[in-house]
């Protein structure tokens, strides 16, 4: 009898796929950047490992958050627009496009409690402001080793919870 691969394997597979995507855009984009505009980086070898080793670490918890989207479109069937809605706040409030001094004190707060502001602060403190942030990777990891076996298992449980109700081939 053929085995069937655990669903939270099979949803891992396409949210790295994903994933792996937008990381080989972001790598273009920089090196447009460089090459078109001068952006120069921190090329020493702690502050690359600290960049690589946050790259690493986002990808994981990010993956893991893809995962747990993934289980509220099983569930209710969609899902399209709070991937997008939480992805487009991320870069908001996360320190993408203007440095989060800017924003009002109560979004301060918020962006601080947002691991994307975590993971950019990390990789963009390794390569451009020339210092390692030990302490936000630490946490980085914590939320990473928390996040991804609780997204695992409530998605293998939307599985059966749709299996159950005979809603799973809804799509």
């Amino acid at each position: 009898s053929a085995r069937r691969a655990a669903a939270w394997l099979t949803v891992l597979g396409g949210v790295s796929y994903a994933l792996l995507w937008a990381t080989v855009s972001a790598l273009i984009s920089i090196a447009f950047a460089a090459i078109g505009f001068g952006l120069r980086f921190n090329l020493s070898l702690p502050s690359l490992l600290m960049a690589l080793a946050g790259l690493l670490v986002s990808l994981a918890l990010f993956a893991g958050f893809g995962v747990a989207f993934a289980s509220a479109v099983v569930i209710f069937k969609r899902g399209g627009s709070l991937g997008g809605g939480t992805s487009t706040a991320f870069s908001l409030l996360g320190g993408v496009y203007y440095p989060l001094s800017v924003l009002d004190r109560p979004l301060r707060y918020l962006a601080d409690l947002l691991p994307f502001t975590w993971a950019l602060n990390v990789i963009r403190g390794g390569l451009l402001e020339r210092h390692e942030l030990w302490s936000q990777f630490a946490i980085l990891c914590v939320a990473t080793a928390l996040v991804l076996p609780v997204s695992f298992a409530v998605f293998s449980a939307a599985v059966r919870y749709a299996r159950g109700k005979g809603t799973l081939g809804q799509y």
